[in-house]
């Protein structure tokens, strides 16, 4: 999987990059090299396929999360994660 291909399923799952090396089991700083280059391991490459969605072209929409996802983690990340969006400018209407 090339660098542009990890950023580009993060970015598909809507989720900070904490959020989704949580799901996925992983750090963040590991989620970081594979978006540089470095080899991402075959079970967590199918993870965050899954988690971004499947292997599908990126939507016109942001996508919506299945609840089973959601249900991973914590209450004060899902808060805080359209808090933290919020403020940055980056929040989308669904």
């Amino acid at each position: 999987m090339e660098k542009t291909e990890v950023a580009r399923l993060v970015a598909l799952t809507g989720l900070s990059k904490q959020v989704v090396a949580t799901a996925i089991g992983t750090s963040v700083a590991s989620l970081r090299r594979w978006e540089r280059g470095d080899s991402i391991p075959d079970d967590k490459r199918a993870e965050l396929i899954s988690l971004a969605g499947g292997d599908r072209p990126a939507p016109t929409s942001p996508r919506k999360i299945p609840a089973a996802h959601l249900a991973q983690f914590p209450s004060h990340m899902l808060i805080e994660e359209p808090a933290r969006r919020s403020q940055g400018g980056t929040l989308r209407d669904a």
